[in-house]
């Protein structure tokens, strides 16, 4: 393949270290813009990446928050100290969920061209793409006043958290949307099929050996 399936439109003076024509965004401004204009925010911060890494240390600490609040969602109020063991083992399970995500899908970006600083960009969206996970903690607070509705409600930040998935990798990456299904979706899940398919035969041809 003699083409990038991945857009490579910077000039050389833009894969510098050329000044950004705007600031780039804070912490707060990314907070209120991924939860209210997802597009338009992942794209300036992928636009951000290309020239800086200063958006990685807060998609570190966005991920920590988002799993530390979590973490006091699943603590029982009458066994506080719970959280003692709770607040690690969950800031470590929702760091290894984000880096294996954003890994899986930057790998795969990578054997096709994509360029490292789209990488970057990727694993900064990605973290942000989690922000409606704080929202489970409030909907599951109220459990008793939403009922049976509770169920469908904590499906609703689920769903959000996909959706901004999906946005990420397609402003990070700069892909139109059926790339960003066959790469999120598509090429993970058949990798998954053709392992779990050399293991069954691997182990047929094992037990197989032994009659």
């Amino acid at each position: 393949m003699s083409e990038s399936v991945f857009p490579q439109n910077e000039s050389p003076m833009q894969q510098g270290s050329a000044p950004l024509a705007e600031p780039s965004l804070s912490p707060l401004d990314a907070f209120m813009g991924t939860l209210i204009c997802p597009v338009q925010t992942f794209r300036k911060l992928a636009e951000d990446c290309r020239y800086e890494a200063n958006h990685l240390p807060a998609a570190f600490g966005i991920v920590i928050l988002i799993f530390a609040l979590d973490a006091l969602r699943l603590t029982p109020p009458n066994r506080l100290q719970m959280a003692l063991f709770n607040v690690p083992a969950e800031i470590g399970g929702g760091l290894t969920l984000w880096l294996l995500s954003a890994a899986v899908v930057s790998l795969t970006a990578i054997c096709f061209g994509a360029e490292m600083s789209k990488v970057r960009a990727c694993f900064v969206t990605m973290a942000w793409a989690l922000l409606p996970w704080i929202f489970l903690g409030p909907i599951a607070c109220f459990w008793k006043v939403f009922g049976a509705a509770h169920v469908l409600l904590m499906t609703i930040p689920v769903i959000w958290i996909f959706f901004l998935q999906l946005t990420a990798i397609k402003q990070s990456f700069q892909l139109q949307i059926w790339q960003v299904f066959v790469l999120a979706l598509v090429v993970p899940a058949l990798l998954s099929w053709y392992q779990l398919m050399q293991f069954l035969e691997l182990a047929a041809a094992v037990i197989g050996s032994l009659f």
